[in-house]
């Protein structure tokens, strides 16, 4: 299930007593999104994995960007994250904590994010093409002309490709 090309914040997995209905069920990626000034759940975990976020850029986001809640098993890669005070959390709030890796992300004027464990990887299940960091920051939901991910991302979990669009700022600007 994607939830891709928007801004809108993300709770994957309903309850931190859904284990029974939601574990090994709940299959995600959330990507080339703008998270612009809301305060968390871009997207939230609980249970999902693999959980793939990747190529988003998050700006100015008051509380968290990304959190791995309740044995979920998240990988933050490839993302833009500006000015967030705490990127990346394991577990948040009453709920236990998840297992996240991150890679290749920019953390400009944010603070320090967390990690723990590993996780499945989500190419097991879909292929994909990553931009950089600095690219997705620069064309993160629809800005200029949108890539065809009908070609770059295929296989039989592919997530299935929406077409909402918003106007997305460069990096640094207001």
């Amino acid at each position: 299930m994607p939830a891709s090309w928007s801004g809108c914040s993300t709770l994957i997995g309903h309850s931190d007593g859904s284990a029974s209905t939601d574990k090994a069920h709940l299959k995600v990626s959330n990507h080339h999104n703008f998270f612009d000034g809301s305060r968390q759940r871009h997207p939230r975990v609980r249970f999902g994995e693999p959980a793939h976020v990747y190529n988003n850029y998050f700006r100015s986001n008051d509380l968290y960007g990304v959190a791995s809640t309740m044995d979920a098993g998240v990988l933050v890669e490839g993302n833009y994250l500006e000015n967030v005070p705490h990127p990346i959390l394991v577990g948040y709030g009453d709920s236990g904590p998840g297992w996240v890796v991150q890679r290749n992300n920019i953390f400009a004027g944010s603070g320090a994010p967390q990690t723990a464990g590993t996780v499945q990887e989500p190419r097991s299940y879909y292929s994909c093409t990553l931009d950089n960091a600095t690219d997705a920051a620069h064309r993160p939901c629809g800005r200029g002309r949108r890539p065809d991910l009908r070609a770059s991302v295929s296989g039989p979990a592919a997530p299935r490709v929406t077409s909402r669009r918003s106007s997305c700022p460069a990096p640094g600007t207001a």
